[in-house]
């Protein structure tokens, strides 16, 4: 028996109505019927007497329900006492992100709505590089981070929630005599330059580009390190090279910048919103099931 069932079970009684319980319950009518008779088979009771005109409790159900009903109450109020305390909790919450990330887009009015419905809580928000993101993360200067989703794999101490997951792109300048090459694949692309991060600001960047290009029957032939994600795109704006990235950053498409998608579900690549499971700032735990509960709601959009 689990806490839905009882609420499931307390509206049928309740209403004397399985499609009644349904309504109230936002649900269907055969989910709500499914659930009571999981019910009633594992207490091996039977709670309701059906019938195509009525539904009545027996005796039974009649003392469940007075139970419950009174249960439930009690239940709910102490949730509700509990939402209304964390509404009260203040303090700082400290965020990093990319300054090209475009956070606004991944996730459009998240923090605006969380501002306001926690205006006790003061969001320092700053943007840094890659490797300063993984840095004041691990050394607690900072709360939670909004990164490349494969920063920190295999670390046991992180924890994290996936923001976005995008098929990879290949941006190149426009002005290049590939560009104007019509059902372009990434295998055209073999002989141009290719621009990785340096493995001091992306460890894995360049490693996930090089797997990438080996499934397409190529390594690349020549290579440039950027420092900074900026410097990637004057490399590219410059028409030196081409980049592999995904889409949750502002680069491209442009007048100087084109891109060619690509389709490849084992290459998917995306942000995440990572924080340490060690911390201990109070706020933290309410900023994340928020940002949970908002990426499974019908805003919570992700590219």
């Amino acid at each position: 028996m689990d806490l839905l069932q009882i609420r499931y079970f307390v509206a049928v009684a309740k209403h004397l109505s399985f499609t009644k319980a349904a309504k109230n319950l936002f649900t269907t009518q055969p989910t709500v019927s499914k659930q009571i008779a999981s019910l009633e088979k594992e207490l091996d009771v039977q709670l309701f007497i059906r019938s195509k005109q009525f539904v009545l409790l027996t005796p039974a159900g009649e003392i469940m329900y007075k139970e419950f009903r009174e249960i439930l109450k009690k239940i709910d109020l102490t949730l509700e006492n509990v939402k209304n305390e964390s509404h009260k909790l203040e303090g700082k919450l400290h965020l990093g992100l990319h300054g090209l990330l475009d956070i606004n887009r991944l996730i459009p009015n998240f923090f605006k709505s969380f501002t306001a419905e926690f205006s006790n809580i003061d969001l320092v928000i700053n943007s840094y590089s890659f490797k300063e993101l993984r840095e004041n993360l691990l050394n607690g200067n900072l709360d939670l981070i909004f990164t490349y989703f494969f920063e920190q794999a295999g670390n046991d101490m992180i924890q994290r929630i996936p923001l976005s997951r995008s098929n990879s792109k290949v941006y190149f300048s426009s002005q290049l005599p590939i560009a104007s090459k019509e059902k372009l694949s990434l295998t055209d692309f073999r002989d141009e330059c290719f621009i990785m991060l340096h493995d001091d600001e992306s460890p894995l960047s360049g490693a996930y580009i090089k797997s990438l290009c080996k499934k397409y029957g190529f390594i690349p032939k020549k290579t440039i390190l950027a420092n900074t994600l900026e410097n990637t795109l004057f490399y590219l704006e410059s028409g030196l090279g081409v980049a592999v990235l995904g889409s949750s950053f502002r680069i491209g498409p442009s007048d100087k910048i084109s891109s060619l998608e690509i389709n490849d579900k084992d290459f998917m690549v995306g942000t995440d919103a990572i924080w340490r499971k060690d911390n201990q700032n109070p706020t933290l735990n309410i900023f994340v099931k928020k940002l949970s509960s908002y990426l499974k709601s019908p805003l919570g959009i992700t590219h």
